[in-house]
């Protein structure tokens, strides 16, 4: 008996933007690795964006290990300037945080998002 069939596979590196097609995945107990690895948070509250408050997230996409603005411009979540070229873009001040299981809240009311530690 087929319950489904899986027609694509996608990996969001960076949680809200767009996302990256894959022929294949890894897929463990705890989750896809490199699946919303990394998120953007406000600067002062701590909480992750997400594209359903902050809509600009969604114009955003990943290649490889970067991030590619809307602009073209190129972003590495390591760059010692990266937050600051994403803060410009989104109009505020963000930080990256990752993917570490701490305690990040998000900003949609009411809705924790603890995968994420500045």
């Amino acid at each position: 008996m087929i319950v489904g069939r899986v027609r694509e596979l996608w990996l969001y590196p960076v949680k809200s933007f767009l996302g990256q097609r894959r022929d294949t995945l890894t897929v463990l107990p705890e989750g896809v690795p490199g699946d919303r690895e990394f998120a953007l948070a406000d600067a002062g509250t701590g909480r992750v964006l997400s594209a359903k408050r902050v809509h600009q997230l969604v114009s955003g996409r990943t290649e490889g290990d970067e991030m590619v603005l809307p602009d073209g411009r190129r972003v590495s979540p390591r760059d010692d300037d990266a937050a600051e070229i994403l803060s410009s873009w989104l109009g505020r001040e963000v930080r990256i945080v990752r993917a570490l299981g701490g305690d990040e809240r998000s900003e949609m009311e009411g809705e924790e998002d603890s995968i994420f530690r500045g």
